[in-house]
């Protein structure tokens, strides 16, 4: 008995082995934790770098690149650059960086996060630290925000170095409005306009329009009398003016013959 189950057991692990190498070969080797996920197409973090080729730099921060045969867009992790509506330090940031990392540059992404643009954050890897070295000639702040994701340490020493030396956003005293409170104040510009003032209203009412003052304007021309004042407003005249004023006019004589009536002097019965 002991020689054929031995002889069953190895028969189980040829098929298992035969299956795996099958599987191998038509579905390829199993995803690394750098591999693009097939439900994103976004690398995720992990261990080991990413390689990637350079296809354009966005902006100071923020670059555009070819991993496989997939265009990612990578948001430079740990530092903040100016914004290209903070003339002239946004514009130098991004030249500064388009010097470094030409079209067709291989660099290697080390993976932070995905921020909430669908963008890998990474450090750029190429001859040097491309975040670092942005950081160490004033080309970009350290982002407090998410410096914990790098070496925080070294990232705050090439900072302090740079503003010794007054390079690049260092040039003004204290360094220049930090990105991320222009981006602030951006947001919040529109709801602070200043609405216009509205006219007071006339103590007279809203309802009939403005006396005009006396004196104002053309004085009406003279009407002679007997004209009708058609343009004047009728006004109802008192009943207590209507009454005949002058003397009353003399009573009718009686006819002759007649006798004046007088009231009688007790009631008929």
């Amino acid at each position: 008995m002991p020689r054929p189950r031995a002889l069953l057991v190895s028969l189980l692990v040829v098929c298992g082995l035969g299956l795996l190498l099958a599987t191998t070969l038509v579905w390829g080797p199993p995803l690394r934790a750098s591999d693009p996920t097939p439900a994103t197409g976004l690398p995720t973090t992990g261990e080991g770098p990413i390689q990637a080729t350079v296809l354009r730099v966005g902006d100071g921060d923020s670059i555009q690149v070819r991993i496989g045969g997939d265009k990612r867009t990578v948001r430079l992790a740990c530092i903040d650059a100016p914004e290209l509506d903070q003339p002239p330090w946004g514009a130098a940031s991004r030249d500064y960086l388009k010097q470094r990392l030409r079209p067709g540059t291989p660099v290697q992404l080390w993976p932070k996060a995905i921020d909430r643009y669908g963008r890998l954050v990474a450090e750029v890897i190429g001859e040097l630290n491309l975040n670092l070295v942005l950081v160490e000639d004033g080309q970009a702040f350290v982002y407090p925000k998410h410096v914990h994701q790098c070496d925080a340490a070294e990232y705050r020493q090439a900072e302090y170095r740079a503003s010794r030396h007054r390079y690049g956003v260092w040039q003004p005293a204290g360094g220049i409005q930090r990105p991320w409170e222009h981006r602030q104040q951006q947001r919040l510009q529109p709801s602070h306009r200043p609405r216009p003032a509205l006219a007071p209203k006339p103590s007279w009412g809203s309802d009939w329009p403005a006396p005009a003052p006396s004196g104002a304007g053309t004085p009406a021309p003279e009407r002679q009398s007997g004209t009708p004042q058609l343009d004047t407003p009728h006004t109802p005249t008192p009943a207590a003016t209507l009454r005949f004023q002058g003397p009353r006019p003399p009573k009718p004589a009686a006819p002759a013959g007649s006798k004046p009536a007088t009231a009688p002097s007790h009631p008929p019965h």
